[in-house]
């Protein structure tokens, strides 16, 4: 899946494919982790940039079975949860590639940016694709039924007395 990439026709490439590539992020599906079985390169990746926490103990579900990703982004903070497990936190620092220095940008009305379903190869299928605004919030009970909670409803632990 890819996010926060430019209109394909934008960047003057031969293989439009490769705008996504170069100018947003793909949080990877794909157990083998394919080229080289690295962390940055398998399944709830951001792939290239950050693996998950443990990519060997992954919840993923067998073949066969749908397994459900819940990939939120706020401001340039990406979370990747994977049936209800959190498995990768990535922060990216806008601008800081050089090569690419708008690469993730957030979308304005002037500027769109898009998100984007992939397969290299085989059978594959994709259900109940939802898109959310953040909706930022002040109180713990507007929060009910996301899990895990927002940023905004997580508050530090208190000090024992």
């Amino acid at each position: 899946m890819f996010l926060r990439f430019p209109h394909l026709d934008g960047k003057n490439y031969d293989n439009t494919a490769f705008v996504a590539v170069d100018f947003g992020f793909e949080v990877q599906i794909d157990q083998l982790a394919a080229p080289d079985g690295l962390g940055i390169h398998k399944t709830a990746a951001i792939y290239g940039f950050q693996g998950p926490a443990d990519p060997n103990t992954l919840p993923v579900h067998p073949l066969g079975e749908w397994n459900a990703f819940e990939i939120r982004v706020q401001g340039q903070s990406y979370t990747v949860t994977l049936n209800g497990v959190q498995v990768t936190v990535f922060a990216f620092v806008a601008g800081s590639d050089a090569l690419h220095p708008d690469r993730g940008l957030p979308s304005t009305n002037a500027v769109p940016r898009f998100i984007g379903l992939q397969t290299h190869t085989g059978r594959v299928a994709f259900r109940n694709i939802q898109i959310k605004a953040y909706r930022p919030h002040s109180r713990p009970s507007d929060c009910q039924g996301i899990r895990p909670p927002c940023g905004s409803c997580i508050s530090p632990p208190s000090s024992p007395r």
